[in-house]
Formats: structure tokens, sequence, C-alpha cells
């Protein structure tokens, strides 16, 4: 398990705290327990978020990541004011941080869902859903909720 950002309350406070959870089974009548690290990662890391998500891609469906990689998507930023639209990958062989540098490939969104999709033919691709725009606590008429997909 992976966690990244979220917010302090009130969608707003937006952080950049993160840490990977490993499941760990005590046998017997033992409940089994989360074992919290944050691992030091190389590379810039996304900036403060929320309401964004976080896909794993598996070393098959993405060339360059051995052990595969977990692709951020969208969200907020600054006290729900910034709308975001990056795509960064964290690598889980080397927890190097790598942001997209082409042309953006999807609208900023937030509140959405992400997908990984494998085909047949040995293609994939990520799906975002719904989500949509604007600042609910400041302005909620003028929020757009999306009825879309987007895939990368």
């Amino acid at each position: 398990v992976l966690a990244y950002g979220g917010g302090q309350g009130g969608y707003g406070a937006e952080h950049e705290d993160w840490a990977v959870g490993v499941l760990v089974d005590r046998g017997g009548d033992a409940d089994p327990r989360v074992h919290w690290a944050r691992v030091e990662a190389a590379g810039a890391a996304p900036l403060p978020r929320c309401a964004h998500t976080a896909t794993f891609v598996p070393a098959r469906c993405v060339s360059g990541f051995p052990d595969g990689c977990v692709l951020f998507f969208g969200g907020h930023s600054g006290n729900t004011r910034r709308l975001m639209a990056d795509l960064q990958l964290l690598c889980v062989h080397t927890w190097t941080w790598y942001t997209w540098r082409g042309p953006p490939i999807a609208i900023p969104r937030h509140g959405h869902s992400a997908t990984l999709v494998e085909l047949a033919e040995g293609r994939s691709y990520v799906a975002f859903v719904g989500g949509g725009s604007g600042i609910i606590l400041d302005h909620p008429d003028d929020c757009e909720e999306y009825a879309t997909a987007q895939l990368v």
C-alpha cells in the first residue's frame, strides 16, 4: 500500500507526506496489522495534493520500470485553488520520482477515479473517469462534474 498526500480537513491544507504500508499477518488469532514506513526517494516529489489518484502499473505494462511504478494524476493543491493535470511516476524499484514532461495529455480534474485496463493484445492504459473542476467551498455554482473518461 502506498499513501500520498491528502488534506487536513475541509478539502484544504493539502500535504505531501507519503509512506509505504506492508501488511503483516502474525498468524493464529492475532489481527493482521499494517507496518508503515517512509522510504527515501530521489527526484522531485509531486506537489502537495488532495483528491488525486495513484494507480499501480506493473512492469509488463510499462517499459523502463523493472518492478512497475505508481502513476499519480490530478487532484488539487493550494487550499483547493489549483486544479492539477500533471502526471508523475514513482518507480518502486529505485524509489525515484519522475514527472511527465510532454504535452498535457489529460484535462485537470479532482475527485475522479483511475483504473488500469489490460487488453488481450498486451496493450494497456489507465482510464481517468468522473471527478470535476472548481472550488466547491468558495464557488459551488461554478463547479463542473465530469461525465467523461480519459485514457493515458
